[in-house]
């Protein structure tokens, strides 16, 4: 829908977004900031299949902030709702990924959906100075929020929810996957996820290892009191 390539300052609030392959996409550039947007049944394929992609987007001032994205089976071919490639904020101005909703389908959930495909994935390729926080998750993929990469990122009072579908993985995790990339700490703190796995056992949290650090501090791991009934959908059939 919205695809910005070597732009600065740029706001995009307020839109109605469907039937797309992505709902926004920005590369290399900076002060980019998407806010309070409704982004439906995105239709990919990869690399495409976002509500919101950071591509090497640098610098202070960057936000993804209330947007609400949902994807019906059947309807929508998508990957990561919010992914973050190769993207760098600041120590004073880190990427906020802050009070969104998103969701997979409110029958089936994240049934049949991509099997690499998450709600939030930090740190994708490298990145540092990020932070997801206060964002709801109901099945959006086969993973809640992942930090699979870089350092300096926070994930903090978030809560996720995955009820058994035949692609779901792990609530959230924390593992580098990319060695030769620079690495720092990570600290998880104050979520509340649900998560159960496409075998049925819960599966709320991983650490596969890799990061200077990674700090957990006051998490409800395997939350079983959060249902559906406490989180509207983000979409309805």
């Amino acid at each position: 829908a919205v695809n910005l390539d070597d732009c600065h300052d740029v706001v995009i609030q307020g839109n109605l977004i469907e039937n797309v392959a992505s709902g926004v996409y920005a590369h290399k550039s900076t002060r980019i900031q998407v806010v309070g947007n409704l982004c439906f049944d995105v239709q990919g394929p990869l690399p495409r299949g976002h509500l919101v992609q950071f591509d090497k987007v640098t610098g202070p001032g960057n936000l993804i902030m209330g947007n609400v994205a949902g994807n019906r089976l059947g309807r929508s071919n998508p990957e990561d709702m919010i992914n973050l490639f190769q993207s760098v904020g600041t120590a004073d101005s880190p990427i906020r990924v802050e009070h969104n909703h998103l969701s997979g389908a409110p029958d089936t959930g994240s049934q049949d959906k991509s099997r690499s495909g998450s709600g939030i994935m930090l740190g994708d390729g490298g990145g540092q100075y990020q932070l997801a926080a206060h964002i709801t998750l109901i099945n959006p993929g086969q993973v809640g929020i992942g930090v699979a990469g870089g350092g300096d990122i926070a994930v903090r009072r978030n809560t996720i929810l995955g009820e058994r579908s035949n692609v779901a993985n792990v609530g959230l995790y924390t593992w580098n996957q990319y060695a030769d990339a620079p690495s720092g700490p990570v600290v998880v703190a104050d979520n509340r996820v649900q998560w159960i796995n496409a075998d049925g056992r819960s599966n709320p949290y991983w650490n596969g290892d890799g990061f200077t650090s990674v700090t957990q501090q006051n998490n409800t791991f395997g939350d079983a009191t959060l249902t559906r009934d406490q989180l509207p959908a983000a979409i309805h059939s």
